[in-house]
This record gives C-alpha cells, sequence and structure tokens, in this order.
C-alpha cells in the first residue's frame, strides 16, 4: 500500500519515530547532552530566523552558517531546481527564484532535531512577478556536522509552483472517494 504524507504529515511521522523537537538555541534538553546541543544551536537560530514570520525572513545568518562545500538540493521540475555546490550556489539559487517571484516567503510549523539532522516544515507563500499566488506545504531537510550545515533539500509541491509560473492558479483535484 501507498502512503503519501504532506510535508507537515512527513515531519510528524519522523517526529514519532524518535526525532526530537528542537530545543531553543543554548538550552540543554531532556536527555541530550551540552557538547552535542551546542554545535547545532547557531544552526537552529539561524534557521528560526530564515524561515520564521514569512515577511521578517532573513537568510543572512543561515548562510552563515553553510559549510563552504555545502551540497543544497531542489527538484528540477521547475526552473531554478538542480543540486547546488557551495555557498555562492547556495546564494544563487535564491537570486532565481527571486527573478521569478515578486516574493516568496516561509512561516515553521516547527523545527525538529534528530542527531544530525534539523527538519523545518513550513507554510510557504509566494506571488509570481505575473500576479499569480500560492500557498503550499515544504519541507526543509538539514545535515548538520561540526556546528555547519553540510546539506540541504526541499521537499515541496513543485505542480502548484509550475501552475503559478506557467501563469495560472494552482490547480486542485477533488478528492476521490473510494467505495
Amino acid at each position: 500500500m501507498k502512503m503519501i504524507l504532506s510535508c507537515a504529515g512527513l515531519a510528524l511521522a519522523l517526529l514519532s519515530s524518535g526525532v526530537s523537537a528542537a530545543e531553543p538555541a543554548g538550552s540543554n534538553g531532556k536527555g541530550s547532552s551540552a557538547a552535542a546541543a551546542e554545535p547545532n544551536a547557531a544552526v537552529l537560530a539561524a534557521a528560526k530566523k530564515a524561515f520564521t514570520g514569512f515577511e521578517k525572513n532573513s537568510r543572512a545568518d543561515l548562510v552563515a552558517v553553510l559549510d563552504d562545500n555545502v551540497v543544497f538540493e531542489f527538484s528540477d521540475s521547475l526552473p531554478y531546481g538542480g543540486t547546488y555546490n557551495g555557498k555562492k550556489e547556495f546564494q544563487a539559487f535564491w537570486a532565481h527564484v527571486y527573478k521569478e517571484y515578486e516574493y516568496f516567503n516561509y512561516d515553521a510549523r516547527d523545527f525538529l532535531q534528530s542527531g544530525d539532522y534539523l527538519l523545518v516544515p513550513v507554510i510557504a507563500r509566494a506571488k509570481t512577478k505575473t500576479g499569480f499566488s500560492m500557498e503550499n506545504e515544504h519541507l526543509f531537510l538539514f545535515r548538520i556536522k561540526e556546528g555547519k550545515i553540510v546539506y540541504g533539500r526541499i521537499y515541496a509541491d513543485t505542480a502548484r509552483g509550475r501552475d503559478v509560473l506557467e501563469g495560472h492558479q494552482p490547480r486542485k483535484f477533488p478528492k476521490i472517494v473510494l467505495q
């Protein structure tokens, strides 16, 4: 049987399988050692700035905690998708996104941490330069080593993005009721 999860559903499934909600920057949550929590505190604080509050999003601190050789991926089913290597290409990815959109902002639902991984389920709101808007769920996955993000990936409903980039409202299909 095939299971389909929304980004938030995926994050909640991971949470129920042992992923814990990230502690506030600098805190030492139950079951974690100070040594394990400290290297990720700066990454967590940067992620909160980058993905909280829609119009308040600021990626400057996130860029600062990227490893020089970070690998960042996004589905190549959109014009700005692909694999980006290093900080410059990470920034080029966002510059390319903003060539297509008037704004593209996020509001995080949570910050979930397990070992070297940070998951950030978000609501995305965007408006293309041609005037089409969408609201979508995304999930950011980051891998952290020695206090730096070494890997990142966005999981998103790229069909909605493609719809608005092609100049029409996102298509929604009715739920099929099986009997």
